[in-house]
């Protein structure tokens, strides 16, 4: 069976989530969305870190399989790191959210035990 990529125009300003540009076995497919749905609902930086890292081992592993070529690898690795890089800036603001409302709760727990 052969893995043909479809060509995306401008592989380096790909948007996050092209998987269905390469085609794949769906067995392959299907793992693919899944490690990319489960780094971009990823809800711990570690958790991020940890399920990126699984992603692109599946990717490398595919390639070391001949499964994959290697720029087809690369391709899903760089879905995978724009992906990464989403869940990245929306976990910073979830936490920086959180980090002003405690704040908050601080300066407002601090003014009650004053009174």
């Amino acid at each position: 069976m052969s893995y043909q990529i479809k060509q995306p125009s401008g592989f380096p300003s790909l948007p996050p989530g092209h998987i269905n540009a390469l085609e794949l076995a769906p067995e392959l497919h299907s793992m693919a969305d899944t490690l990319l749905y489960k780094i971009h609902m990823a809800d711990s930086l570690e958790q991020l870190k940890w399920t990126h890292g699984r992603a692109d081992g599946f990717a490398l592993g595919l390639n070391v399989a001949e499964r994959l070529t290697l720029w087809q690898a690369d391709y899903l690795m760089a879905c995978y790191a724009a992906a990464r890089k989403k869940c990245e800036v929306r976990l910073k603001a979830i936490a920086d959210a959180c980090q002003c409302k405690a704040a908050v709760f601080s300066e407002t727990a601090a003014l009650n035990a004053a009174i």
